[in-house]
């Protein structure tokens, strides 16, 4: 195998280096790795593989800077036949591009061409996205635009994390570099051009870009909150008490708690003297509220936590009972409304906590339809429609 295979010099960090080098095997020709000066933690593990493999290793500088032409020269004198890219920060402009008589290829981690550009799985995430995935293409001049070699497919859950989906993406990657790196280093890979009317590209994401106000759609937080989850900088906001983080996964019952915490996100849900509280999913289950992680079971106990979000009826400084959503569907956009008063509450009381609570639904959870009727019998299991 190893007098079959290009001479390679590998662009990529320390997951996308070792991931090529596993499929490449250890007589795979590889020249030189070269990691990204934007990224200087990077490179004590990065020189250490290239030490490792027994190649030089280099960095990219930016391509304004003094040191830049030298970088060129550097790769033009090691003169690859291949250059592979895995996971990496920076830009191969066409001087580099022109060296290698094979081109390049990169692994991009997520679909092409809808998700071109940086951070593709925070995107996904932040825009709701049900789906991302790899794809393997050739590089040209412009970002993530070169024909397509391959692509796979994998799901996004409500419940993921962006670990859990990089963790789902990776795992694609390994398949599909299994299956098209013999092809590629063969020079047999297929090719196929992108459809510009399907291409969408997405800029790099800062620390800054982390803010929330309290006053977006609760579903708007809970996807940005589990975008930038840790170890990236968490979601943040001004609150009452002063700045809050939150860098792990939140259940949207306990963002709700946070949001209509008169301490802290400071937003009411109250019409006609009659006052919601949403209750914590601590609160409400008696149990510690799910958090983190990637595996199947704790997605489990994510969604279940997130099925339900329970209120606490008040009118003035007197609890009247407690309503929920119940049921919640948010693929399909539905719920179930349960609603528990007192015998003491008028019609008029649970006609303003439907309203209130199916309002919510819609504004909040970006629901459609809340089963059920509007009439006001008592006892307590209420529901309610929007129209």
């Amino acid at each position: 195998m190893a007098n079959s295979i290009p001479r390679l010099v590998l662009f990529g960090d320390p997951d996308g280096i070792p991931q090529l080098l596993r499929h490449l095997g250890k007589r795979a020709p590889v020249a030189a790795i070269v990691g990204a000066s934007i990224r200087p933690h990077q490179h004590t593990r990065l020189a250490a593989m290239a030490d490792q493999r027994g190649c030089p290793f280099l960095v990219q500088p930016t391509w304004q800077g003094s040191d830049y032409p030298a970088f060129v020269d550097a790769i033009r004198d090691i003169a690859p036949d291949l250059i592979l890219v895995n996971s990496y920060a920076m830009i191969l402009r066409p001087d580099v591009l022109a060296i290698p008589r094979r081109g390049a290829i990169n692994v991009h981690g997520a679909l092409l061409p809808e998700q071109r550009g940086a951070n593709p799985v925070e995107w996904a995430l932040l825009g709701g996205a049900r789906k991302t995935g790899v794809t393997v293409h050739r590089v040209d001049a412009g970002i993530d635009t070169g024909d397509i070699v391959a692509r796979e497919e994998v799901p996004i859950y409500f419940e993921d994390t962006w670990r859990d989906v990089r963790a789902r993406v990776n795992r694609a990657t390994d398949r599909v570099l299994a299956r098209m790196l013999p092809l590629i280093l063969a020079g047999r890979a297929p090719r196929r051009r992108q459809d510009e009317r399907r291409a969408a590209h997405f800029a790099r994401r800062r620390a800054e870009d982390g803010r929330f106000e309290w006053a977006w759609p609760l579903r708007r937080i809970y996807n940005l909150v589990r975008a930038v989850v840790a170890p990236h900088p968490g979601a943040w906001s001004d609150a009452a008490g002063g700045k809050i983080l939150l860098d792990r996964f939140y259940t949207l019952s306990e963002l709700a708690a946070l949001k209509y915490d008169p301490d802290r996100g400071g937003q009411t849900l109250a019409a006609a003297g009659v006052a919601l509280r949403p209750v914590s999913a601590t609160r409400a289950a008696g149990a510690t509220a799910p958090r983190v992680a990637g595996a199947a079971a704790s997605r489990q106990r994510r969604r279940r936590a997130n099925r339900a979000l329970a209120f606490d009826i008040s009118i003035g400084a007197t609890g009247h009972g407690r309503c929920a959503l119940r049921n919640i569907d948010y693929e399909r956009g539905t719920a179930h409304l349960a609603l528990r008063v007192k015998r003491t509450a008028s019609a008029q009381t649970i006609g303003i906590v439907t309203t209130l609570v199916t309002a919510f639904a819609k504004r909040e959870l970006g629901l459609r339809r809340v089963s059920g009727g509007r009439r006001s019998v008592r006892p307590a299991r209420q529901r309610a429609c929007i129209r």
